[in-house]
């Protein structure tokens, strides 16, 4: 999955932020800030980020996820597709950084 994240992000990091409406703007800047930071993080450490970083990226999961469900269908098109592939990124990042441990029964 590092493999799949670093190339997503690096297409991702090719577009311009696109427009939003101005009520969301601020929000989703910082959102995608964050997200960078911890994508840089986790591209930089070959596929680890810190323990902080799990609440981060799992609290900005839940916001792209809210934002996408409540603006859509959007007259933004470009910013539903930004964000979008921003959430595909995370999600990726989330599930190789932070694998789900099944037990073994008893």
């Amino acid at each position: 999955m590092f493999r799949a994240v670093g190339i997503l992000w690096a297409q991702h990091a090719l577009v311009p932020f696109p427009e939003v409406s101005t009520s969301e703007r601020d929000k989703l800047v910082e959102l995608n800030a964050t997200i960078a930071d911890c994508v840089s993080t986790y591209l930089r450490n070959n596929g680890t980020v810190g323990s902080g970083h799990r609440d981060t990226l799992h609290s900005c999961l839940r916001k792209l996820n809210t934002h996408l469900i409540h603006h859509f269908p959007s007259p933004f098109h470009d910013a539903f597709v930004y964000h979008h592939r921003l959430l595909k990124v995370t999600e990726l990042l989330v599930n190789d950084a932070f694998p789900v441990r099944h037990r073994e029964p008893g």
